[in-house]
């Protein structure tokens, strides 16, 4: 069995700013199913099991797909919150359209000059970017096969009061479980 390689990419992220990711693959000039890997809230491409899922996917001789949500945060490390102002501003909108935009560059042949335009594209998701699978293949029959891992069942997950004081001050504050980072979220996701 062969190796996998990874090849970095880049492309414009829905805040203009750089949208991150990672193709992994064992044979990129071979035409082969593709699957694109969605991290959750507060995670990123190289977050926990994400690597390993990417690396199993590889293995199984399909293409995966990984990269950071522009609301992540994670700056070009890959790793760290870096990018706090991204964070702030991000959506469950701006998730879906970065997926598009990963999304339409692999299915056109555009991600990387020597990735081959995959045979199907199906799409794995965990936690909210499970939503934004889901949300997408809905929107896109093409999608051949979706897998989600702890989905969340609504963007909403503030109450009322929770809300109404996100609203007066402009963000909410969010903890960052593994680092301790208090990171602020506008109310633009509202």
């Amino acid at each position: 069995m062969a190796t996998a390689r990874t090849f970095p990419f880049e492309l414009t992220g829905v805040d203009g700013g750089p949208l991150r990711g990672e193709v992994r693959s064992q044979a990129p000039t071979e035409m082969r199913p593709a699957v694109v890997v969605c991290h959750g809230f507060k995670g990123f491409k190289d977050w926990g099991f994400f690597p390993t899922v990417a690396g199993r996917i590889a293995q199984a001789g399909m293409t995966a797909v990984t990269f950071n949500f522009s609301g992540s945060g994670i700056g070009p490390d890959g790793s760290s919150f870096s990018e706090p102002e991204r964070f702030r501003r991000a959506t469950p909108s701006g998730d879906l359209s970065d997926l598009r935009t990963v999304w339409n560059a692999l299915r056109d042949g555009r991600l990387l000059d020597a990735l081959r335009t995959p045979s199907a594209i199906g799409m794995f998701g965990h936690s909210r970017g499970g939503a934004a699978a889901l949300l997408h293949a809905s929107a896109h029959p093409e999608c051949r096969a979706l897998v989600t891992w702890s989905a969340i069942s609504s963007h909403m997950r503030w109450g009322p009061e929770t809300i109404r004081r996100w609203r007066k001050e402009g963000t909410i504050e969010i903890v960052n479980a593994r680092t301790g980072e208090i990171l602020p979220l506008g109310i633009d996701y509202l």
